[in-house]
């Protein structure tokens, strides 16, 4: 099962559990094992997972764990990871996760996640979480 991907824009940098990678474009987190750009990283896996993201992102996929984004994402997908996006998104959608994040430029659902958002410029669906909007 994958449990995390991040395709990042050029300039952006990663932090993983502490540990740093600086012009990183593919990061994903499988059965444990870490790759970036293709290359498995020999770290710890076994703790929870806390990822922080410096830059753009063009698309993030989260599984669990805690994600933080310092820049705009534009397809933002969760199953029961909690992120937040100091920045826009384009388009959001989680299972059990919450998302807190500035503008939402596309559509937002969400089946008992909670998200935060700035506005909303698309739809908005929920099953039993709650959309917010500043």
């Amino acid at each position: 099962m994958k449990n995390f991907f991040a395709r990042l824009r050029a300039g952006a940098a990663i932090t993983i559990n502490g540990r740093h990678f600086a012009g990183a474009r593919n990061v994903t987190i499988q059965d444990g094992r870490i790759y970036v750009d293709g290359a498995e990283q020999s770290m710890d896996s076994s703790a929870a997972m806390n990822v922080s993201i410096q830059g753009d992102v063009e698309a993030l996929e989260v599984g669990y764990g805690q994600v933080t984004v310092a820049g705009p994402v534009n397809r933002l997908t969760s199953a029961s990871g909690d992120v937040r996006v100091d920045g826009a998104v384009g388009s959001v959608q989680t299972a059990s996760g919450d998302v807190v994040c500035g503008d939402v430029h596309g559509d937002v659902s969400t089946a008992s996640g909670d998200i935060r958002a700035a506005s909303v410029a698309g739809g908005a669906r929920s099953m039993s979480g709650d959309i917010h909007t500043r």
